[in-house]
């Protein structure tokens, strides 16, 4: 296919219909519907320093530190990361289809395929677009509404469930706690990029909760791990415990 071509039926896919996209559309510059440009703008709103990368030392990680993992492709560091979080690391996962099944795993909780079952309100009476009503007494809700999935894969296991399909045994959010840190957990990294954040109000909100959610001072940082991130050195062991 030449790339006339390709970008054509690009554009079409754009045009009809709201699909999951793949880890090259996770581009934190882009101003196109699957970029993330928008994140950026709402983090920037929110008084949050996000600083995506492609490269994360796993080394320079301490207790406290935030890292978003959006949409992973690669080999993830299973042991290293479960241990940032033991020592009081702030995780934050959002997959649906990528790498992070075995991670997952190691904090209690299982990633399913979608689609949720039960499902009976849809965005633009589309049912790849499920609408879940934010309700629990959780600051990823504060202000919200609702939020619009798109194409979700679904959360089975341990943690704390805190927004669930219909029947409560799958779940879109959860959160784990381990040690002295914590994980959120998302099974929906779609819910993020731009045409999802502009057309549902309680979207673009949760997103702006989500970046603030572990953040102790009223400026704070997330390092946004970007789907081709590759994982370097080793997370050092026993920084919890300095204080």
């Amino acid at each position: 296919m030449g790339r006339k071509t390709a970008l054509a039926v690009s554009a079409l896919l754009a045009i009809v219909s709201l699909t999951p996209v793949a880890s090259a559309d996770y581009e934190i510059q882009s101003d196109d519907w699957s970029g993330l440009a928008y994140l950026a703008t709402t983090a920037e709103e929110a008084a949050v320093t996000l600083s995506p990368t492609r490269r994360v030392e796993l080394d320079q990680l301490r207790p406290g530190d935030v890292l978003w993992l959006l949409y992973p492709t690669g080999e993830l560091p299973v042991a290293d990361l479960v241990m940032f979080v033991r020592e009081g690391g702030r995780l934050i996962i959002a997959d649906d289809q990528g790498t992070s099944g075995e991670l997952l795993e190691r904090l209690g909780l299982h990633l399913g395929a979608g689609p949720p079952q039960g499902v009976s309100s849809f965005a633009e009476s589309r049912p790849s677009l499920p609408v879940l009503s934010a309700d629990a007494p959780h600051f990823v809700f504060f202000n919200v509404e609702d939020v619009v999935a798109n194409h979700p894969a679904v959360l089975t296991g341990g943690g704390t469930p805190l927004l669930s399909f219909p029947g409560g045994e799958e779940h879109l959010v959860s959160e784990v706690r381990l040690g002295m840190g914590q994980a959120l957990v998302i099974a929906d990294p779609s819910i993020f990029i731009n045409s999802m954040l502009r057309r549902y109000y309680g979207n673009k909100q949760f997103a702006a909760n989500v970046l603030r959610v572990y953040c102790p001072r009223d400026q704070c940082e997330v390092s946004l791990a970007l789907p081709d991130a590759v994982y370097v050195g080793e997370f050092r062991k026993g920084l919890g415990l300095m204080g």
